[in-house]
């Protein structure tokens, strides 16, 4: 949660872009790394390492509670595409990026 909220809000400042796109790009990089660390172990050898490595780490990073929060904010200014977009995009990219995870570490 410390990751993510530093991350969220140095970036959003630094590149100058809304903070909602620093959620979606927080949650697409968690959700990368959770399927490495699956990717890299074979089921049920390192279930404590992983486990903190899954929740600990990867879940302490990905927010997507603030990414429907954000949303909704977005819906109810009146930025409706951009609420679909975050509401759509936000759990495909994720599931592609731990996908892609998956791939890295190994897995098959």
């Amino acid at each position: 949660a410390v990751i993510r909220h530093l991350a969220t809000g140095s970036l959003a400042r630094i590149a100058g872009v809304p903070a909602w796109v620093v959620i979606l790009v927080v949650n697409v990089v968690g959700s990368l790394l959770a399927g490495i660390v699956i990717g890299l172990w074979a089921p049920g050898e390192g279930l404590a390492a992983r486990a903190f490595l899954l929740v600990g780490v990867s879940g302490g990073l990905t927010t997507f509670s603030t990414a429907i929060l954000d949303a909704w904010v977005l819906w109810s200014t009146n930025r409706r595409g951009l609420a679909w977009c975050c509401l759509l995009v936000t759990p495909v990219l994720a599931v592609l990026g731990a996908m892609l995870g998956h791939l890295i570490g190994g897995a098959s």
